[in-house]
């Protein structure tokens, strides 16, 4: 009986062996995908970049308008009417044209 029951706990821990050299280099498959989804996720991109780039320069728009007692706009209409411009300095910005 013991030396059945010895039998049966070396295969088991055969078995188990085998199944964490087989599951250890998924797991740190999985473990890299999970981090790298995650980054990605949060990474912004270019169109969100030019937005916050836009919003920066609506920003330093309004100071002025306020500044000159003008009326201010919304960030919308800034973005209509502005572009084309806003377009060409983002692409000197990107190009460190300033």
């Amino acid at each position: 009986m013991n030396i059945l029951f010895a039998i049966l706990a070396g295969i088991s821990w055969a078995v188990l062996g085998v199944t964490l050299l087989i599951s250890s280099p998924l797991l740190i498959i999985i473990f890299c995908n999970v981090l790298c989804l995650k980054y990605l996720r949060n990474k912004p991109t270019s169109k969100e970049q030019f937005k916050s780039y836009c919003w920066t320069l609506y920003v330093v728009n309004c100071t002025e308008r306020s500044d000159e007692g003008e009326g201010l706009i919304t960030f919308s209409e800034y973005m209509e009417k502005n572009k084309e411009f806003l377009k060409e300095k983002y692409e000197r910005a990107l190009r460190n044209e300033f």
